[in-house]
């Protein structure tokens, strides 16, 4: 239900669950190794390996055949995929763990033959994952195993961006459709009074909008951001920034609190911390 609904924060959401989920699994093989008995393992060992088997081909592979043969979106070679990636792990100690302090007179120690089944599995069937699914060509490289079912992931080849509309700025008073944006820049976003609209061509924007850009990502080895902090009596201070741009482009101008996107008559005062971008 959570994968296929759309609300605010839900990839967050799913990254916070997953490390949620490996602290658990953490604290359990914690656990795990404070009650296992190293001197019994030897003994478990022909048990674990025979139980192994049996769920590795037959316990695991029919239920999942069962169930997903009746829909024809799930080729053979997914359904195998998805009974060899059964592993053995965290649940099954806590079963073992339940099973034994409930009913201490069970005949077969299966706390250690449980502790046994978890290593070989995780050893020998999780080493084999990668193997297996390139095998069977169900290896898609493109794809993000933290993306829910609706849920879009962010890639390195799309980055948004914030412009507010002033009174004398050329954007005020046109229509989406008349800005000629660039190709690789599309309009997805405009902030309106705490209102957000969707644009379309025919939207006009207005000063004090806030407009939210898209455009591809840029990345450049020979291109990079310093910080630098206005010194008093230093070679910024007082002076503005087209007086000072030999060094690099000026991004960012913190003040306080504030952040400011200069111009080149922005006037620098000592504290100010300036975000450059200079290049090798």
């Amino acid at each position: 239900m959570l994968g296929n609904s759309d609300f605010p924060g839900k990839k967050a959401l799913v990254n916070f669950f997953d490390g949620i989920t490996g602290l658990m699994q953490v604290l359990i093989f914690f656990q795990l190794g404070l009650l296992a008995r190293p001197a019994l393992l030897h003994k478990a060992i022909l048990p674990a390996l025979a139980i192994f088997a049996f769920m590795l081909l037959m316990a695991r592979p029919l239920p999942v055949m069962t169930i997903l043969s009746p829909f024809r979106k799930y080729p053979f070679k997914q359904q195998a995929l998805v009974s060899f990636v059964g592993l053995r792990g965290a649940a099954s100690i806590v079963f073992a763990i339940i099973a034994m302090t409930d009913n201490p007179l069970v005949e077969n120690d299966i706390f250690n033959i449980v502790f046994c089944l978890v290593l070989i599995s995780i050893s020998f069937q999780g080493s084999l994952i990668p193997w297996i699914a390139k095998k069977l060509d169900m290896v898609d490289a493109d794809s993000d195993v933290m993306k829910t079912f609706n849920d879009y992931s962010e890639g390195t080849q799309m980055q948004f961006g914030a412009i507010e509309i002033a009174p004398d700025s050329n954007w005020d008073g046109k229509k989406v459709m008349e800005l000629g944006l660039p190709k690789n820049m599309l309009l997805a976003l405009v902030i309106r009074s705490g209102n957000r609209i969707i644009p379309r061509g025919d939207t006009l924007l207005q000063s004090g909008d806030k407009v939210i850009v898209v455009t591809k990502t840029f990345e450049d080895t020979e291109t990079y951001l310093v910080e630098k902090t206005v010194k008093k009596g230093g070679k910024r201070d007082g002076r503005t920034i087209s007086q000072t741009s030999g060094d690099g482009l000026t991004l960012l101008v913190r003040r306080g609190g504030e952040e400011i996107i200069p111009s080149g008559d922005t006037l620098l005062r000592a504290g100010d911390s300036l975000v450059i971008l200079r290049s090798r």
